[in-house]
């Protein structure tokens, strides 16, 4: 089987993680994979090429540029149907619907979506919605909840719930800190966590990894505040950096199925988030805790709380039990191969 990836923005978040895991997953097991990337550099660019996947670049970033957005169209039609794979795997709106022009101006393909964001029907998008419906072969929803959101907004058919699964990480020790990873922009609300609770950092610590539009001005509160934080960057150890606090946070107001809670999870890493439906029965009070949403005092706290707690151990099992229970890379290509050798054998 041939497999594309088509990532239009390629960052080095979650998105770009579950493609890299899926696609390597792939490779040992048999299949060839491809990708298509809509940046020439990047850290995406040289993780496809540290992992020695072939790729081709394909500029996909021109929105609001007709002529742009044609000339995309027409380069990827010719390069699905000059590669004839049996399956392209989308993970966000913009490459999903380049690969629908494609289609529609004749290349020859199954195509897959997985929603990693839940914020994406709004008035525009609605018209749209049955040339969607009618040229995706697949929608993949990473949890009960997310099925139910494609349900509401229209998406009814072909929906299949595969939950994300992460690289195990592994950890000798854990600092007492709290700890953040993703990137850094307006969603995860890590900036609004930090102005909301400067008093408790210089007795807190606090390691921020990530990179983002906020992280200058979170950088220049910290270091004008003079606040117990360490921004890290982007993260390429992950055993190292989930070695450095024993309680992740979350503040984010906007998650399909994070992967850094898993990851926290397999390295029995504690998680508190923001009380959000996609997280409830993921995020439990064995395993962490879920606050009001918006109330950053009252996270901080409990993480605080968790982080010092005499029964910290307890948490740290139940974190691993629930990575181990279903959330496992294996589990997700097992669940994700099964899908794309349905699509294949439908021709």
């Amino acid at each position: 089987m041939k497999i594309i990836y088509v990532e239009a923005n390629p960052g080095n978040g979650g998105a770009e993680e579950y493609a890299i895991n899926l696609a390597n997953q792939a490779v040992r097991a048999g299949h060839e994979v491809l990708f298509v990337l809509g940046l020439e550099k990047g850290q995406m660019v040289e993780r496809v090429r540290d992992n020695h996947f072939d790729m081709m670049i394909i500029p996909m970033q021109s929105s609001f540029n007709p002529l742009a957005v044609f000339s995309s169209i027409l380069k990827l039609r010719k390069f699905i149907n000059e590669q004839k794979p049996d399956i392209v795997h989308t993970q966000m709106l913009r490459e999903q619907s380049l690969v629908i022009g494609a289609k529609l101006f004749g290349a020859k393909t199954k195509l897959i979506r997985t929603f990693h964001r839940l914020d994406q029907f709004n008035s525009k998008m609605k018209p749209l919605l049955p040339i969607y419906r009618k040229f995706t072969d697949a929608f993949i929803a990473p949890s009960e909840y997310a099925k139910d959101y494609l349900t509401e907004n229209g998406i009814i058919k072909r929906v299949y719930v595969v939950h994300n699964g992460v690289a195990e990480v592994v950890t000798q020790r854990k600092d007492k800190a709290l700890g953040f990873l993703g990137r850094l922009s307006v969603e995860k609300r890590i900036k609004e966590f930090v102005t909301a609770n400067s008093s408790m950092f210089p007795n807190t610590k606090l390691r921020i990894g990530g990179d983002g539009p906020e992280k200058i001005d979170i950088e220049s509160f910290v270091n004008k505040k003079n606040l117990n934080i360490e921004i890290l960057g982007q993260i390429t150890d992950k055993n190292m950096f989930f070695s450095l606090f024993n309680v992740l946070i979350l503040p984010s107001y906007t998650e399909a199925l994070p992967l850094v809670v898993l990851e926290a999870f397999s390295a029995g890493t504690p998680v508190v988030a923001f009380d959000i439906p996609p997280l409830r029965g993921l995020i439990t009070q064995e395993n962490g805790a879920l606050v009001k949403n918006g109330d950053f005092k009252q996270l901080a706290k409990v993480a605080t709380e968790i982080s010092e707690s005499k029964v910290y151990k307890k948490f740290s099992e139940k974190a691993r039990e629930t990575y181990l229970r279903g959330y496992t890379i294996e589990k997700m290509w097992f669940d994700t191969s099964r899908l794309y050798e349905h699509l294949s054998r439908k021709g």
